[in-house]
């Protein structure tokens, strides 16, 4: 066989699409209501990150999407962070460079005020009409998905509870809920059903354990094939956006407390749902964590060496 041979063979999907006509979820854990590992002892997770688009999503990143679904078929879709382009003239009239920079003062009166939540909402449209592009592959196949944050997707003039709450508007996201009040208190919340249209069931996950600490941070558990406990959290965490001081931010206080504690927490949990003593004993004190952030965390800059601009790529 030849070189380009070979090469072609590499790039053929491992796993076949389903056949026409099956309206199962593509997800496997999807079928199975929650996150867990299957009989073949797998579990698949396919990350998306800084997908950065307008609301006119380019056909390349639709045909990206699609084709990455149907070659892993994973159990969880996570959008990791920039799925907005806030900084797109679209938003122009919203847009903000930084979080704490105040609304434009052309709204200061009350007439121009009208127009900026005007402006507003159209910028929610534009928000929803991206978000609704991005997911109709996922919902198209039956495959949850969740979100976080990076350091774009507030620059559309929305903080990201907000776009986080019309993530929720669409079938398969499972980000949690939190207190009408606003308050970031670490709860155990549970999937949501959705309208799934044809799909021949619902496929967010209703039996799904989350773990809510605020906006684009919180854990999931994955059990293993018996769903005798928890042998695996996925976290998602806000890694925050720029810094007062300059550079780029941070993730929380809390986030990094909640990040801390999250495993024994899962733990505790998984022990609550076992119920018998001999599968108490078998869960370990803590469930090891897969962490899903937007920025790279500190020891990624220690691998980076220095490069003259003319060096090979």
């Amino acid at each position: 066989m030849t070189e380009l041979q070979h090469a072609a063979k590499a790039t053929r999907p491992r796993i076949q699409p389903a056949e026409e006509g099956d309206r199962r979820p593509l997800s496997v854990s999807a079928r199975l209501g929650r996150l867990q590992f299957h009989q073949s002892g797998k579990f698949r997770v396919l990350q998306f990150a800084d997908i950065q688009d307008g609301p006119k999503v380019s056909k390349d990143t639709i045909s990206l999407i699609e084709a990455s679904l149907d070659a892993t078929r994973p159990d969880l879709v996570i959008f990791n962070g920039n799925q907005i382009a806030g900084y797109d003239s679209a938003y122009a009239l919203t847009s903000r460079k930084r979080r704490w920079d105040a609304r434009p003062a052309s709204a200061s009166s009350e007439a121009s005020g009208e127009r900026y939540a005007a402006a507003l909402e159209h910028t929610r449209e534009l928000v929803r009409a991206t978000i609704e592009q991005l997911v109709h592959p996922l919902a198209d196949r039956g495959v949850p998905w969740a979100v976080t944050f990076g350091n774009h997707d507030f620059q559309c003039g929305l903080d990201n509870d907000e776009i986080e709450s019309i993530c929720r508007e669409f079938p398969g996201c499972i980000n949690p809920e939190r207190a009408a009040d606003g308050a970031t208190g670490i709860a155990v919340k549970h999937g949501v059903k959705h309208d799934v249209g044809d799909m021949e069931q619902d496929f967010g996950l209703p039996e799904q354990p989350v773990i809510a600490c605020a906006p684009g941070t919180f854990a999931l558990s994955v059990t293993d094939v018996d769903r005798t406990y928890d042998v695996l959290g996925l976290v998602l965490l806000d890694s925050g956006d720029y810094a007062r001081s300059g550079g780029y931010g941070s993730p929380s206080a809390a986030a990094l407390q909640f990040l801390a504690e999250v495993p024994e927490m899962m733990a505790t949990q998984s022990q609550k749902q076992a119920g018998s003593h001999e599968t108490a004993q078998s869960q370990e004190p803590a469930v090891p964590c897969m962490v899903f952030q937007h920025f790279p965390v500190q020891q990624y800059y220690q691998l980076l060496k220095p490069a003259a601009a003319n060096a090979a790529r």
